[in-house]
């Protein structure tokens, strides 16, 4: 079903770009953070990951399912490129909590990975 503007069950992550030193400055890495409902400012839960660990994602996917104390909401992907999870479903943490990074390319999540 398409999105509209005044769709109010998703919402986008606003990108955050981070290279780190000595690194290539044409790469980078996106944090995914839990992002602010509205006028609610306590802690949320993350509910799903809707992509798998090392899954590539457009922006606009599905990326995971967050809830705070009075509503449940699918969080979309505001990049493309390739998920590195870095919290387990069940966390309930603070807005602004950095819960994964979306790579941009799939060598840059090989080095999150570790592989």
């Amino acid at each position: 079903m398409p999105r509209t503007p005044d769709d109010r069950s998703s919402h986008h992550i606003p990108p955050t770009r981070h290279s780190g030193e000595g690194r290539n400055p044409s790469r980078a890495v996106f944090e995914v953070i839990l992002p602010k409902t509205g006028i609610y400012e306590g802690d949320v839960t993350l509910i799903e990951w809707l992509v798998d660990e090392g899954g590539e994602v457009l922006a606009g996917d599905p990326l995971f399912l967050m809830e705070s104390e009075k509503i449940e909401m699918e969080v979309e992907a505001d990049t493309d490129g390739w998920l590195h999870r870095i919290a387990e479903p069940g966390l309930e943490a603070p807005i602004g909590t950095r819960i994964g990074v979306i790579a941009e390319t799939a060598e840059e999540l090989a080095e999150l990975s570790g592989a």
